[in-house]
């Protein structure tokens, strides 16, 4: 079954102090990061999965919060749709 990607670029506006996975905790303010669809094209049209809004750091980023990032590591992606939500992240369209 033939798939359709789209991603978007964004900004994510981040009201209140928001704690990511692995304890690491997001401060207001403004980052970058993408939203993503994906469907699957059929004969009677396509289904589409939910947007998954993914909100990109830098290892510095991470590290400047006290994260942990592998030397290899130069950027890292959290999957933030439960802060869109509930409204502790306002996305902004580039």
């Amino acid at each position: 079954m033939p798939t359709s990607i789209e991603r978007q670029r964004v900004h994510f506006t981040v009201l209140h102090d928001v704690e990511l996975d692995g304890g690491l905790v997001l401060r207001p303010g403004t980052y970058f990061g993408k939203i993503t669809e994906i469907g699957f094209i059929a004969p009677r049209g396509t289904t589409l999965l939910p947007k998954r809004h993914l909100l990109e750091l830098s290892a510095e980023q991470i590290a400047e919060m006290g994260g942990a990032v592998a030397d290899d590591v130069l950027t890292a992606e959290y999957e933030v749709n439960t802060f869109v939500e509930d409204g502790s992240i306002v996305v902004s369209y580039v």
